[in-house]
């Protein structure tokens, strides 16, 4: 199941190269993807989630080399969280002595609405995801909003793209250079 996911998503995403890449067309299975930095988050504001009845939503951090060893939910009176592997506190995560702690993959489901004593009732929660890895951690923020349909279905965590070097054209010093030593502003 899980490889069948993964090659799922792989074939049905869009590689756009910004922080935060948008779906372009309604109703895809389209990647929108968190760069994932090193050390802690500079979100200035979470990514919006929109989870409806009979969807879920799935966070991936399988190609950020990230894991995740707890994750926060502050309204949880219209959305259920599992993980892949052993987060404490979450349901059926209970035994964690057999696994290695940590996630790298969530998923949220949509419920019908609880009533649940002293928790106000909202159209929205907070997902707080804290990540370890070999470059650090980092904090991820999702504002989760109740919707009629999902704007996605998976969003893919990737490391920032390599850098590109600047390039340096021999053609262009030289060019500089006899702009710079033949032209005389005496003679013109």
């Amino acid at each position: 199941m899980f490889k069948i996911l993964s090659s799922l998503t792989l074939l049905l995403t869009l590689n756009i190269p910004s922080q935060l890449a948008i779906a372009t067309e309604p109703n895809s299975f389209l990647r929108v993807v968190k760069t994932a930095t090193k050390g802690q988050s500079n979100q200035m504001h979470p990514i919006n989630i929109s989870l409806a009845n009979g969807y879920g939503v799935t966070l991936s951090f399988l190609p950020s080399n990230q894991i995740i060893t707890k994750a926060w939910l502050d309204n949880p009176s219209f959305v259920v969280i599992d993980g892949d592997g052993c987060l404490k506190g979450l349901p059926g995560s209970v035994n964690c002595s057999n696994q290695s702690p940590g996630a790298k993959v969530l998923h949220l489901k949509r419920i019908s609405d609880l009533k649940i004593p002293g928790l106000p009732s909202t159209n929205t929660s907070l997902l707080t995801v804290v990540t370890t890895g070999p470059d650090g951690g980092g904090i991820y923020l999702y504002r989760i909003n109740k919707a009629t349909k999902p704007d996605s279905l998976v969003f893919e965590m990737v490391p920032p793209a390599p850098s590109k070097p600047l390039v340096s054209s021999p053609l262009i010093t030289q060019i500089r250079k006899g702009n710079s030593s033949g032209f005389n502003s005496e003679k013109y």
